[in-house]
């Protein structure tokens, strides 16, 4: 029997739904020493006219206060309301990729200006280990 998706990938860190504006939000951060491949996801809701900026972030310290670099970062969406409702921007990185030294990792939204509108985040892990298991505030895990 093939595995399931669960089994090789992990809800490993969110931002829940909120007003993403014109100051930085972030995702939980991930200790990459657990992880080979982080998948990224933000989703937007109805959106105003405000550009949209999305990235991945790495650190050396979890409190992400010692040198804060940019691993990848999208395009940035240009302010139109119509066009960035109801969207996705996707992100993927490996472990291998970040900067010697650093260990942890998050996600970064902000928008151009102070209305925004609604954003989640979610990020997928690919563990190196088996044992990792998904954040404590997912409450349900099924398949069929």
């Amino acid at each position: 029997m093939p595995k399931l998706p669960n089994e090789d990938w992990k809800v490993i860190g969110v931002r829940s739904p909120a007003t993403m504006l014109n100051v930085q939000v972030f995702s939980d951060v991930v200790d990459m020493s657990k992880y080979r491949t982080v998948i990224a996801i933000l989703l937007l809701g109805d959106m105003a006219a405000e550009t949209i900026d999305f990235s991945l972030q790495t650190d050396s310290a979890a409190a992400f206060n010692v040198d804060v670099q940019t691993l990848v970062a999208s395009t940035q969406l240009a302010a139109n309301a119509g066009n960035n409702d109801n969207k996705q921007i996707v992100l993927q990185a490996v472990a291998e990729k970040m900067k010697p030294g650093h260990r942890y990792l998050r996600a970064r939204g902000i928008t151009g200006n102070n209305v925004g509108g609604p954003a989640a985040m979610i990020l997928l892990g690919e563990p190196r280990y088996s044992n990792e298991a998904n954040l404590a505030t997912v409450l349900e895990v099924k398949a069929a």
